[in-house]
């Protein structure tokens, strides 16, 4: 006889299935993403922050690169640089602009009105007194070519006539003229 048939044994083997997820595994996931989404802004701030520092720096070369090849390129930049200013020269109401480091002429222009006018030897005069201590300094002053000519004239005010010590250098008071037939 033969014998009994025997029940066969199962054979165990894996497949890759869907597995559906119980609610504490999905909670965990839940906390999961949530950490790795805050780590994700975190390192992208720390990116823009890096590449803001680089951006910054390279900004920087760039413009120091663009300035030494300006230099070179033009041979020269401007700088403030101390000027003399000769007046008459090289001609009467002409003045002249000099450099002083290099002594270079820079130009030649006509002077002013303003600086055609010759400053006298004496301040404002604010008393009678003052007047003539400033007249008689003037006149007694000398020029380059000697003492002033006594053609100079001077004007003096009448309240300052009628205010003038006296003396022998007291001006006289101006006469009012006459128109002819009166």
């Amino acid at each position: 006889m033969s014998a009994p048939a025997q029940a066969p044994v199962p054979i165990k083997v894996k497949e890759y299935l869907p597995v559906k997820f119980t609610e504490d595994e999905l909670r965990g996931f839940s906390r999961d993403l949530a950490r790795k989404v805050q780590e994700l802004a975190s390192a992208q701030d720390e990116k823009k922050a890096a590449m803001s520092q680089f951006n910054t720096r390279v900004t920087a070369a760039e413009s120091e690169i663009n300035d030494l090849s300006r230099k070179i390129n033009n041979g020269y930049e401007h700088r403030n640089v101390e000027v003399e200013v000769k007046l008459h020269t090289p001609a009467a109401a002409q003045k002249t602009f000099t450099r002083v480091d290099t002594g270079e002429v820079l130009r030649v222009v006509a002077m002013t009105q303003t600086e055609m006018q010759e400053n006298l030897p004496f301040g404002p005069a604010q008393t009678a007194e003052g007047v003539k201590t400033n007249a008689e300094g003037f006149f007694a002053a000398k020029t380059d070519t000697g003492p002033l000519p006594a053609s100079t004239v001077v004007t003096i005010t009448q309240t300052e006539v009628a205010n003038w010590p006296e003396g022998e250098n007291a001006p006289k008071p101006a006469k009012k003229r006459q128109k002819k037939g009166k």
